[in-house]
């Protein structure tokens, strides 16, 4: 449970409502911004949770879609972007031994 301040003053109050007034609007900000179907570099940081210098680096490298109009600023397809960072899923152990017994089964039952 989050911890409660209680004010000493009018001004410590005041103080603490705008704090956490500006906290609702980051977050409300960043909501609306990683819901973009068009993301900048930052925004696409952000959302992978990546430095900006490691994704110029995948650019740079061709191992992430990006597009790059007029040869400028770089820009990403935020369901592109998503579908990439999930293409190479590792199957879990436990996944692989079920499909192993469940093949083993079905050709002992031939």
């Amino acid at each position: 449970m989050k911890e409660q301040l209680v004010p000493t003053k009018a001004g410590d109050a005041n103080s603490m409502i705008l704090q956490e007034l500006h906290q609702l609007r980051t977050l409300i900000e960043r909501q609306g911004q990683l819901n973009k179907p068009i993301l900048s570099v930052e925004e696409c940081a952000e959302l992978l949770g990546l430095s900006t210098s490691y994704l110029y680096r995948l650019t740079s490298e061709k191992r992430i879609p990006f597009y790059k109009p007029n040869g400028k600023r770089i820009f990403f397809q935020r369901d592109e972007v998503l579908s990439w960072a999930l293409s190479e899923r590792i199957t879990p152990d436990g996944e692989l031994r079920d499909a192993i017994r469940s093949h083993a089964n079905k050709a002992r039952r031939r």
